[in-house]
């Protein structure tokens, strides 16, 4: 589903979801930074699962020295049309490790 490519310091994050995500997928760029929303599991009976990850912009990223950086995802989990008490939306928060380079993409 993700692709392993990595976001340069002028790009902006969203760019960085392969196409087969696409569909899938948005952006949103807050203070915080990008925030990516993929549906991992569409299914309106049980319940969608989302993905969200939180990248923030990195600053002074090179070929020859990458930016690491500590962020989180959240992943997101709605009832569906369960009609018993509870709560709309589930949460889990997942600390994470990530690194910005400077890369050169095919075409």
């Amino acid at each position: 589903m993700w692709g392993t490519r990595t976001a340069s310091s002028s790009t902006t994050a969203s760019r960085v979801i392969t196409r087969s995500a696409e569909r899938r997928s948005r952006g949103l760029d807050t203070e915080l930074g990008t925030l990516l929303t993929v549906v991992v599991q569409p299914n309106h009976d049980a319940g969608p699962r989302n993905f969200t990850l939180l990248v923030p912009r990195a600053f002074g990223v090179t070929r020859q020295q990458p930016v690491t950086f500590g962020t989180l995802a959240i992943k997101t989990t709605t009832r569906g049309f369960i009609a018993t008490p509870g709560v709309a939306l589930t949460y889990d928060v997942l600390p994470l490790v990530g690194e910005a380079k400077d890369v050169i993409l095919p075409l």
